[in-house]
C-alpha cells in the first residue's frame, strides 16, 4: 500500500462530515437541532474542528465505537506508542501530560484496569449501592433543606417522579419542607412565587 492510497481511504473515511462544536454559544442554543440534525444524517461522521475528530450522534454509536478494537482513546503523554492525544476535545494544555484514567487507555493496559474495576462498576454491583446512594442523598437533602430554612430561604420542590416522590413522602422530606411547596412542574412551582 502506498501512501496516496492511505490518504484515498482516509478521505473515503471521513466522507461523512458534520460541521461540530459544541464550545460555541450557538451549541447552547441550539442543542435540540443540532442533536437531530447529527442523527438523522450520519450517526457518525467526521469534523475539521479542533484539528479533526470523529463525531457520534447517539448513544448506539459511541457504544459501537467504544467497543471497536481499531479506535484509539489513547493518550500517549510520552510519545511511545502512536502519539494519540485521548479524548479532551479541544486538547487542554494543562492536562496535556496527565491522562484521563481507564477513559485514555487502549488494549491491554485498558483490559488490566477493567478487570480489577468490573465488579465494583457492573450493572449489577451498581444496583447493590442503589438504596445507599438513595438514603444518602436524602439525608444530604434533609441537612439542605433545614439548613435553608434556618436562613429563612423558603424551599421548594419540583419535577419529581411517583417513585422519587413516593421516597420523599416516606423520608419526610414533603413533610420537612410542606406539602404547599412540592409542585408537579416548575411551571406551577413558579406561579406559586408569584406575588399576590
Amino acid at each position: 500500500m502506498s501512501v496516496d492510497d492511505d490518504i484515498a481511504n482516509d478521505s473515503d473515511r471521513k466522507k461523512n462530515r458534520y460541521h461540530f462544536d459544541r464550545h460555541t454559544p450557538e451549541y447552547r442554543g441550539q442543542f435540540e437541532k443540532i442533536t437531530e440534525e447529527i442523527h438523522d444524517k450520519c450517526p457518525v461522521a467526521w469534523t475539521d474542528t479542533y484539528d479533526g475528530h470523529w463525531v457520534a450522534g447517539g448513544s448506539n454509536a459511541v457504544f459501537e465505537l467504544a467497543r471497536c478494537p481499531v479506535v484509539s482513546n489513547d493518550h500517549d503523554i510520552n510519545g511511545e506508542r502512536r502519539g494519540y492525544q485521548g479524548i479532551s476535545i479541544p486538547k487542554a494544555k494543562r492536562a496535556s501530560g496527565v491522562r484521563g484514567g481507564i477513559l485514555e487507555m487502549d488494549e491491554p493496559e485498558h483490559r488490566i484496569y477493567r478487570t480489577v474495576l468490573n465488579p465494583y462498576l457492573s450493572p449489577a454491583a451498581v444496583k447493590r449501592w442503589v438504596p445507599f446512594i438513595d438514603i444518602t442523598g436524602l439525608q444530604s437533602l434533609e441537612e439542605a433543606i433545614v439548613e435553608l430554612h434556618k436562613r429563612g430561604v423558603r424551599v421548594m420542590l419540583t419535577g419529581a417522579n411517583a417513585r422519587v416522590e413516593g421516597k420523599l413522602e416516606k423520608a419526610g422530606i414533603i413533610e420537612l419542607v410542606g406539602r404547599e411547596h412540592f409542585f408537579k412542574t416548575f411551571a406551577e412551582a413558579m406561579q406559586a412565587c408569584r406575588p399576590i
